[in-house]
């Protein structure tokens, strides 16, 4: 409280005594009320004459019945700290919009700020002695608090178990629930169910005698009650809403594409520790009202109940793989048993061995989730992989990262192959974790639901699906190789993971995959990806493992961009294909460039008439031609894109056609209206080979990308598991 507000509640209190003299004496009855629910929470203890009498203040200043209270729960080993406080309809922190009116502390350090020093306390509370009063919980203070902002979410919690006799606070609008720290660490969460959050380490609440932004008191509910120890269901709920969330406290978003995998995760977390049939539906619906976007139908989150309930607590399908966790029922072979074993079979001819735990690896920017993806797609469609036979069968392909791209590279790949749809293909667009059994349940889960039996289980990248793990502690990524090669057991797959190489080394040698030698010691193959330089278009393809049969011989393969089309901004766009290469790495092929657009086009023509323009004027001149202003950000990527398919080259500060140019614009033989408007009396007018039309078509192919165009949203498609981001390499 500054100086004005001290002076206007000094004339407040001179102009009404009898309402001074009343607020004094609830206040004091709430400070006594305070001190003997304090002492009832610990009966074990002996009584202690705590602050009955309001300790010693600062001449000229009342003492604060709030710092009594605050200095009790102290004495208690109760940490608190000071929360702003309500002046008028105002927060005294002066915002007019306020997030948190009320409740956020006072001082600069948050809950980290709270502590049990009673002259500090002193200090805080003769400086502001209204200040509301927070109390640091988790472990530090021993209590965890359920904190119901909606009451009317109380049946819900109340369904999934009983809640026992404890202290509780009334709060501004709901209640508080105490109960004693369990052993194990309690994070804060928003919504574990929607209206109740919990307050663990790293957090605090607001305790009585403070005022609410409402004008009510926090008061306790029974001063007779005692703080009683955390339920283990309760505890198990926290655990299992934690861990589903990733450890997150703030509250999540699920969105289409992701609701069904979400929900079905947090379902398994509950049917792992006991809770099923009504409270399991219950759970389940109020998490799908409260983050998912849009909610589900009820009728879908009850589907989602049965089936997890169903697969959770049935026993585990046959496994067609011989290699499953039976494997302790150990059976010995005879020599004429292993003669007769079936020969190394292979998923791609002299490169992927079936049922195996292969390795792809390289550094940063070497076309490794390209080459993982052509060979998912080519396995699922059981095309050659450049010229290898493939075993074909249902492939799962695990996107932790690089969703934006996942789309247009999708869509390239069709063009290539010149196939519409690859109907045994999956994905999952969100990373799994591998080492959490709730994960692996709910990716089990949805491949059940898919009425599929993969043949291979792509995982992009290792670091995403491994996250809290160590990868250079050779006893945390043997748990996490376990936890794989068991799932890889269970489904009698391939599984493939997409993995990092080290940063650079100074001396410019070779580098490693990242992480212990445990990981590359448990797989069965190890393939290596090398670019000779940053800006070079062909990466190598090593074989630095195979661990059953001959390491295949280094191959070369090349990135060609393919033009996908116009977007909704009048911008092309395209993405990368692997070709093959035979070549010098780095030598020019006529193939590897990327024909101009209906829009490129017309800014060659306007060049090729000029002969030479800088960037301001050519933008201008192309404009004037158009009769309509062109974006500078699309006509900066119309330029950067002529630039890099050499029909344009600067000179100097201009640009101007190359031979290239000038063959593309000579062989158009259209005029700039017919480029523009082809539905215009240019119908029968016919384009340059390979030059795209605008629609995404490209003359010889004539179809679009199945399912994927320019705007189209991934998590529309069937085959995605999952529901934008950057684009990995």
């Amino acid at each position: 409280m500054d100086i004005e507000e001290l002076e206007e509640d000094s004339q407040r209190k001179r102009e009404h005594p009898k309402a001074a003299s009343t607020t004094a004496k609830l206040e004091a009855q709430s400070d006594r009320a305070s001190t003997d629910v304090v002492a009832a929470m610990f009966p074990e203890k002996p009584p202690q004459p705590l602050s009955l009498t309001a300790p010693a203040a600062s001449p000229g200043i009342e003492p604060s019945a709030r710092l009594t209270a605050a200095i009790d729960y102290a004495r208690r080993g109760w940490p608190v700290l000071p929360l702003h406080y309500m002046t008028g309809n105002r927060c005294s922190c002066g915002k007019r919009e306020c997030s948190s009116p009320a409740k956020h502390p006072l001082t600069g350090n948050g809950f980290k700020d709270a502590t049990t020093s009673e002259d500090t306390i002193r200090v805080w509370w003769t400086r502001w002695p209204t200040a509301n009063i927070g109390i640091r919980t988790g472990s530090v203070s021993g209590v965890i608090v359920i904190d119901v902002d909606d009451r009317t979410a109380m049946p819900a919690l109340a369904a999934v178990g009983a809640i026992p006799k404890t202290l509780r606070v009334r709060t501004g609008k709901g209640l508080h629930i105490y109960f004693g720290a369990p052993t194990q660490p309690i994070r804060p969460r928003t919504a574990l169910i929607p209206g109740i959050d919990v307050r663990g380490d790293d957090s605090y609440v607001v305790a009585p005698p403070s005022v609410h932004a409402s004008g009510r008191r926090y008061a306790f509910d029974r001063v007779d009650a005692t703080i009683a120890a955390m339920p283990d269901w309760l505890s198990n709920l926290i655990t299992a809403s934690t861990r589903m969330s990733g450890g997150r406290s703030e509250s999540v978003v699920f969105t289409q594409g992701q609701r069904n995998t979400r929900l079905t995760c947090v379902g398994g977390s509950m049917v792992r520790q006991g809770i099923v049939g009504g409270p399991l539906e219950a759970i389940l619906e109020a998490t799908n009202q409260e983050a998912c976007e849009p909610p589900l139908p009820k009728d879908e989150v009850r589907q989602v109940a049965r089936s997890v309930e169903r697969y959770a607590t049935s026993p585990p399908p046959p496994l067609t793989s011989s290699w499953s966790r039976t494997r302790r029922l150990l059976k010995l072979y005879s020599v004429n048993d292993v003669l007769t074993e079936p020969s190394q079979q292979w998923r791609v001819e002299g490169l992927l061995p079936v049922e195996a735990l292969s390795m792809i690896y390289s550094p940063q920017a070497q076309f490794k989730t390209f080459f993982a993806l052509d060979l998912a797609l080519c396995v699922a469609n059981g095309i050659p992989f450049h010229g290898r036979r493939v075993k074909q069968g249902p492939v799962i392909y695990i996107l932790g990262e690089g969703r934006g791209g996942l789309k247009n590279r999708i869509a390239a790949w069709l063009l290539k192959h010149d196939v519409k749809d690859v109907e045994q293909a999956r994905f999952a667009l969100e990373a799994i974790q591998f080492k959490s059994a709730d994960d692996v349940s709910a990716l089990k889960s949805v491949i059940e639901a898919q009425n599929m039996r993969p043949a291979m289980l792509f995982i992009d990248t290792f670091a995403r699906s491994a996250v809290g793990v160590d990868e250079n502690d050779a006893m945390q990524m043997g748990v996490w190789i376990d936890a794989v090669t068991t799932l890889k057991m269970d489904l009698g797959c391939d599984v493939v993971t997409v993995h990092h190489a080290q940063k650079p080394r100074p001396d410019g040698g070779t580098v490693r995959e990242r992480g212990s030698s445990a990981f590359i010691g448990a797989v069965d193959t190890v393939v290596r990806l090398a670019r000779k330089t940053k800006t070079s278009k062909t990466v190598t393809i090593s074989c630095e493992k195979q661990k059953d049969a001959e390491e295949f011989t280094d191959f070369k393969l090349r990135a060609k961009d393919i033009n996908l089309g116009i977007n909704e901004h009048g911008e092309s766009f395209s993405s990368v294909v692997l070709i093959d290469c035979d070549g010098d790495d780095d030598a020019v092929v006529e193939s590897d460039l990327t024909l101009p657009n209906a829009s490129q086009l017309s800014a060659l023509q306007v060049l090729s008439d000029a002969r030479q323009l800088g960037s301001a004027a050519w933008l201008q001149a192309l404009s004037e031609t158009r009769g309509t202003p062109v974006p500078e950000g699309t006509f900066r990527h119309w330029r950067e894109a002529l630039v890099k398919g050499r029909f344009v080259e600067k000179v100097g500060s201009r640009y101007q056609l190359t031979d290239g140019g000038h063959a593309i614009v000579g062989a158009n033989g259209r005029s700039l209206a017919a480029l523009e408007n082809p539905s215009e009396g240019a119908s029968h007018a016919t384009h340059p080979k390979g030059v795209a039309d605008g629609t995404g078509r490209v003359e010889g192919n004539g179809r679009s990308p199945a399912r994927i165009d320019a705007t189209g949203d991934p998590s529309d498609d069937p085959n995605l598991l999952g529901g934008g981001g950057g684009e990995p390499i």
